[in-house]
């Protein structure tokens, strides 16, 4: 098991940063001929029909980064564990990194950043279901989240837990550490 943790606290209030939005900006900038072609750069071709000189990943990074905005905060460790599950079935890394906290985004920034991709499609396994197993509130005032994955796409299903802590931040929640069994690696980028 993988394990990422990060307790060192920051001031700044209880509101996400916007690490998030900058994040996906400058994705969005550099990619700025995929959005050109999705919304149909030549007015004159339908854009269903427009053709792209990217590739197929500049598109999905776009749709990637798209995606993480629309998961923007958790209100709740529940909203919170849910958003990151998402992520982590969709293969993004932005989503997973639009509710951990600021410390914890440091230190996924150092496991994943250097791969230059929140993408992590490199293979054809697949998540067929999540589910939270089991909530637990803490002494220390976090919340203990248990998660379990169905893994599928090779003939077969494995299930592998990731274990949260989630952290109340003013109306925010945000996860602070995060561990995952050895299947999930490829899903988070941690491994």
């Amino acid at each position: 098991m993988r394990v990422i943790v990060s307790r060192h606290r920051r001031s700044g209030g209880g509101k996400p940063r916007l690490s998030v939005l900058l994040l996906a900006a400058l994705l969005l900038c550099g990619s700025a001929a995929v959005i050109y072609t999705v919304f149909g750069g030549n007015s004159d071709t339908p854009a269903s029909t427009t053709t792209t000189t990217t590739t197929d990943m500049d598109a999905t990074a776009v749709s990637a980064a798209l995606g993480a905005l629309e998961s923007f905060g958790a209100r709740t460790a529940e909203e919170a564990a849910e958003i990151w599950a998402e992520g982590v079935s969709a293969k993004n890394g932005l989503t997973q990194y639009a509710v951990m906290t600021d410390a914890l985004k440091e230190r996924y920034l150092e496991l994943v950043g250097g791969s230059g991709s929140f993408l992590f499609p490199t293979s054809a396994s697949r998540i067929d279901a999540w589910r939270i197993a089991e909530v637990t509130d803490e002494a220390d005032g976090t919340v203990s989240a248990t998660l379990e994955f169905d893994i599928g796409g090779n003939g077969s299903v494995t299930t592998a837990l990731a274990e949260l802590t989630i952290d109340t931040l003013g109306e925010f929640a945000a996860v602070s550490s995060v561990a995952v069994e050895e299947p999930l690696y490829e899903f988070t980028g941690i491994g």
